[in-house]
């Protein structure tokens, strides 16, 4: 009783075991999934747009301003404005970002800026960067740049190149991203004294996930298939799908490859077959909502965003093929053609035999009673003994030499 008991109690122990096991192996998978799905990118983003504004007291003894394109801040010697009397110049600057390079979907994780201190005048000094808007009457600009909106509250001039990561500056991108820029102020800590001056250039670095967007994709054949219940069949990402009359819509997400493979060949609802051609007069292709994509089978794509509610078509051609008898309609032929009887080409009527093909003549001909054979360079005619020709223009293509003969006594009266 006791080693029943013992046992039991190994089991459930050894049970335990295995389903923490498989806990972890869960847990495991959707952090790989994770990490696969939403990846982190970075992006560093440079200043599109800078400018400097000197605040200066002028000949009536009033502020006044001046603007250029450089990055400084704080003073020299008090002597940097229009006005060479006043003690009062003072720079200040405002960089412009562009946020273009970030998707509008992005979940932004983390954001930094990349401080690049040029010449200063004093190694212990500090500044300060705010958020600033960009948009002012003259005059304001300057003083709008020092705010409550601060993104860092101290950076020493003599620390260099250095990057300093900020939730503050994170939660500033984020609100510009619907705007796509972002305006940010930079001042001294110490502006009202002299030899406080520093040039500077600020870099953004942001990390970011982009949730994979989905788009709906239709995929189908240009043909009614035999029944006329179905377009006929496609392979689409690896499996086998039977084509409903309205396409077969699908999801895909953005970035991830699609291959798409045409069936060949199928039976139509006409009573021919439909095969993929690869003749280069006559070469099967995709088409995105009629516009041309691809003339491979299979066609593999990178699906993008525009790729939404788009129709990709595969273009087959029609194998029509009378093989004995006379053709009532126009043909081409691009495959392969065994005639079971003699073919009469009526006048009005066109026969183009393309460069892929090969037609097996046996010992049966090709004839025009005043319709047009045409035959391609690189068709293979299989019986060939004679053709009978007009100049250029083609009369007959001919399996016996008899046959020759009698198309020559009609049209000659000789042989």
């Amino acid at each position: 009783m006791n080693g029943a008991i013992l046992f039991l109690k190994l089991t459930n122990i050894h049970q335990q075991k295995e389903f923490v096991m498989k806990i972890l192996n869960l847990v495991s998978l959707l952090c790989f999934l994770a990490g696969n799905i939403f990846s982190q990118q970075q992006v560093t983003i440079y200043e599109s747009g800078k400018e400097s504004i000197v605040r200066y007291i002028n000949e009536g003894g009033q502020y006044d301003y001046t603007y250029n394109v450089t990055h400084n801040i704080g003073r020299e010697d008090g002597h940097n404005g229009n006005y060479a009397g006043s003690q009062e110049d003072i720079w200040r600057s405002e960089h412009t970002f562009s946020l273009s390079a970030i998707p509008s979907n992005a979940d932004i994780t983390q954001a930094s800026l990349l401080f690049l201190v040029g010449s200063y005048q004093c190694s212990s000094c500090s500044l300060k960067i705010t958020q600033t808007t960009g948009q002012y009457v003259y005059g304001q600009q300057w003083s709008a740049i020092n705010n409550a909106n601060t993104i860092v509250s101290s950076f020493v001039y003599s620390s260099g190149s250095n990057t300093i990561s900020s939730t503050a500056l994170k939660n500033a991108i984020i609100s510009a991203l619907s705007s796509g820029t972002l305006y940010l102020g930079s001042l001294s800590l110490v502006e009202g004294a002299n030899l406080s001056y520093a040039s500077l250039e600020l870099r953004l670095i942001v990390d970011y996930t982009v949730t994979p967007q989905n788009v709906d994709i239709t995929v189908d054949n240009n043909f009614t298939a035999f029944g006329g219940l179905n377009h006929g069949t496609m392979v689409v990402a690896g499996t086998n799908r039977t084509i409903p009359l309205t396409g077969y819509t699908f999801s895909k997400t953005v970035g991830s490859n699609l291959t798409l493979q045409a069936v060949s060949p199928q039976n139509d609802n006409q009573g021919y077959q439909e095969l993929w051609s690869t003749a280069p007069s006559y070469h099967s292709d995709w088409k995105r909502n009629l516009v041309f994509r691809s003339q491979n089978n299979p066609y593999t794509f990178t699906v993008s965003s525009d790729d939404n509610g788009k129709t990709y078509m595969a273009y087959y051609k029609q194998l029509k093929a009378t093989t004995s008898g006379t053709l009532s309609s126009n043909e081409t032929w691009f495959t392969n053609v065994t005639l079971i009887g003699t073919v009469t080409v009526p006048p009005g009527v066109t026969l183009t035999i393309t460069s892929n093909a090969t037609v097996n003549l046996g010992e049966l001909s090709i004839v025009s009673t005043g319709g047009t054979i045409t035959k391609e360079a690189g068709a293979t005619i299989n019986g060939l003994r004679a053709y009978i020709k007009n100049g250029s223009t083609i009369k007959g293509i001919c399996g016996l030499i008899q046959t020759a003969c009698v198309m020559l006594k009609l049209e000659r009266d000789f042989c």
